[in-house]
């Protein structure tokens, strides 16, 4: 199955009322995975120059980097892995990804590669993560709830909860309440909640730094608390 294919079917599931594995908040632009078969593509660079990892994309012949998250469905069809550090120079780096892609795999036209020091991984089968607004329900500094309007269509494992905190505020629900875990976040924290009970659930948001807040989640609905990652520990909000 190709990538657009591939595209088109998370897509369709989207508009079908389903959330996908992989997408980003608009609101707090915090990635998220809902399953454990995804790359994280950002990009970094050490001061020196001689650490990095990053991401490209192959499209007929084009190299360019690129970021977001990215479901893979399967493993990489090609890897290659290195005990020592392949190379310590971002520009070489690149130049190998390029021979080794063309000596290997050069039939396959559209590739996400994932690379480091250590290694290189090529994808030929994912999907981009696509950025979600959902409705807010509330807000505290930059502390985000928002009705997610999709269903699951995965199994995640889960737990009973009256209470979470997500940096420093704290979030307690007037019962309990359905808490899914095993989620990856980047660039911040997110929480996904489903009020399974028939009744709504009142929940007080409370923080150091601002007033206290009531919200309410409406009967078999589920929400999404997220807030990004403070730039200072000092000054969370």
């Amino acid at each position: 199955m190709g990538v657009k294919k591939l595209e088109e079917q998370e897509k369709a599931l989207t508009l079908g009322k389903v959330l996908p594995k992989v997408f980003i908040d608009e609101h707090s632009l915090v990635k998220v995975a809902l399953v454990d078969n995804f790359v994280n593509c950002g990009s970094y660079q050490s001061r020196s120059g001689m650490t990095f990892e990053g991401c490209l994309g192959l499209t007929n012949d084009d190299l360019k980097e690129t970021r977001g998250i990215y479901y893979v469905p399967v493993a990489p069809v090609l890897s290659l892995y290195a005990r020592g550090k392949i190379s310590r120079s971002l520009h070489e780096m690149k130049e190998i990804i390029k021979q080794t892609i063309q000596n290997t795999v050069q039939y396959l036209k559209e590739l996400l590669i994932s690379y480091d020091n250590y290694g290189i991984y090529a994808y030929d089968k994912f999907v981009k993560g696509r950025m979600l607004k959902f409705p807010i329900q509330g807000e505290q500094g930059h502390l985000y709830v928002s009705r997610v309007p999709l269903q699951l269509n995965i199994s995640l494992e889960y737990k009973k909860v009256t209470q979470i905190e997500i940096y420093n505020h704290k979030i307690e629900f007037d019962r309990e309440v359905v808490k899914f875990s095993n989620i990856h976040t980047f660039g911040g924290e997110a929480k996904l909640i489903y009020n399974s009970s028939d009744d709504a659930v009142m929940v007080t948001l409370s923080s150091s730094d601002h007033e206290e807040k009531t919200i309410t989640l409406q009967a078999n609905q589920i929400y999404l608390f997220t807030h990004p990652r403070p730039r200072e520990t000092r000054n969370v909000d």
